[in-house]
């Protein structure tokens, strides 16, 4: 999945003449539950995030929920 989206993002921008001179990575915690072991585990479900600047959180919201769906799996594993 992740390669499919980079890969895509990489050639829209490019062609776009809006691929970034510089990217900011940002390795994140793992997640923990109420019993303080790791919810998320290396080989485990996907973490998503929608940065603070986003400039439509609510839409990106709605489409990390449709990705939980059945339809939004097979998307993301079998792609379109």
């Amino acid at each position: 999945d992740w390669a499919a989206w980079t890969g895509l993002y990489n050639n829209n921008a490019r062609t776009a003449g809006t691929y970034p001179a510089k990217v900011n990575v940002v390795g994140l915690p793992g997640t923990k539950g109420p019993s303080g072991k790791y919810m998320l585990e290396q080989g485990g479900a996907s973490l998503w995030a929608i940065p603070a600047n986003a400039k439509n959180p609510d839409e990106a919201f709605k489409i990390i929920e449709y990705m939980a769906t059945k339809e939004g799996a097979l998307l993301l594993s079998a792609g379109i």
